[in-house]
């Protein structure tokens, strides 16, 4: 008679936090993800397979945990990271794979848009140990926009590149947009699940007190990764557009790296209007910031600006403001519009129109944050859904 074993022997689970990006990413996603991980008796290994950079701001949460960041060289990071958005994608849903059967295990790659359409094309058979997940950004939320021919084709591609990346490798992929309803016609398998994006828990924050400039005008801040996808262009043509007497009381500070495209013409527009409206301060602080910094940015203002151009995804720069209890201006269509309007965030208006946010500008809109979005937005409840769905069962 064969003896019973004392202890179930429990299968070893492998899972990797697999993030070539480097600007624009918000290493709190990282820090929650790989914290919670670590605590999840399903899993027996966690990996880091990241750039130079993540790894350096993530070095305590690793020697915290005893995770050995697995950092990609100069070569093998370039094509994951440069490039088009199709041969960038390729080479990351190839990178991927090789870490999947490395590893033996899961893959969590976060920003998975580009990937996806690689995913769908790949037909080789990938079944076996791990899957690959991560979350699409791009939401297929309508809010606010003009359906028609253009558009309904979009949403059903993106859904038919969904529906055929989730053919064996990729089991759940992830979604930022609460009001996410699955096609009929992509089957009865659930493909995308509602990812509630956290609100950081910026403890530093509330240990800040705002900095108050010498010349007593308040912040209006725009912050991130800035380019004309941001409405930078757009900005800066309606605060030119603002009255001498806002201009002594109000200063714009954008805070972030300048894109190679966009940059110099930026600069150009931005001496011009220097010599057209010289009342105006604009302040531009054009390099990657640390999360202390912009936390303390975020601080200082007195309304964050978020004019993106008919964005139909997500943003962090919600967050971070609903973190400091900071009214924001943004957009009124997309992901980002649905949530400004749902949860008081602040005032949603025609971001694409300068005459339109110049006038928004002078309402000084007021956050009255709905509670409901602190209590479904947080970092307990994003790492259970990237971790239920990601781990394979």
């Amino acid at each position: 008679m064969a003896e019973t074993p004392i202890f179930e022997t429990k299968p070893m689970t492998s899972f990797t936090y697999f993030e070539p990006l480097i600007d624009g990413h918000s290493t709190f996603w990282a820090e929650a993800i790989l914290d919670a991980a670590t605590n999840d008796p399903r899993l027996s290994t966690i990996h880091l397979v990241t750039n130079a950079q993540l790894a350096a701001r993530l070095r305590d949460t690793c020697k915290r945990h005893g995770i050995s960041p697995e950092i990609l060289p100069a070569d093998a990071l370039a094509p994951l990271t440069k490039g088009n958005l199709w041969t960038r994608g390729q080479a990351q849903w190839r990178t991927a794979l090789e870490i999947r059967a490395k590893m033996q295990g899961d893959v969590f790659l976060p920003f998975f848009d580009h990937a996806v359409a690689a995913a769908a094309l790949d037909r080789r058979d990938r079944s076996g140990k791990g899957q690959i997940s991560g979350v699409i950004f791009r939401a297929p939320n309508t809010f606010g926009q003009k359906l028609g021919l253009n558009r309904n084709l979009d949403h059903l591609r993106r859904w038919a590149s969904y529906r055929l990346a989730s053919r064996n490798t990729v089991k759940s992929l992830f979604t930022l947009d609460e009001s996410i309803t699955q096609p009929k016609w992509v089957g009865k398998k659930q493909l995308l699940h509602y990812l509630p994006d956290p609100v950081p828990d910026l403890q530093n924050l509330h240990r800040m007190t705002p900095d108050l400039r010498q010349d007593q005008r308040a912040n209006y801040l725009l912050f991130g990764s800035l380019d004309a996808r941001k409405g930078i262009f757009q900005m800066l043509e309606a605060w030119a557009m603002m009255e001498p007497g806002f201009h002594q009381a109000n200063a714009l500070r954008l805070v972030g790296k300048l894109s190679a495209k966009d940059g110099l013409p930026f600069r150009h527009k931005l001496e011009a209007l220097r010599h057209s409206t010289p009342a105006m301060v604009v302040e531009v602080i054009d390099r990657f910031v640390t999360e202390a910094e912009l936390a303390q940015e975020v601080c200082n203002a007195k309304v964050i600006l978020a004019p993106y151009q008919n964005h139909i995804g997500s943003s962090g720069v919600l967050y971070w403001a609903a973190a400091a209890g900071k009214p924001i201006l943004g957009q009124n269509s997309g992901l980002m519009g649905f949530l400004i309007e749902k949860y008081n965030l602040g005032l949603a208006v025609d971001t694409q129109n300068p005459a339109v946010i110049a006038k928004s500008l002078g309402q000084e809109p007021l956050a009255k944050i709905d509670p409901r979005f602190y209590q479904s937005h947080t970092l307990s409840a994003f790492s259970k859904v990237i971790l239920d769905g990601t781990i394979s069962q």
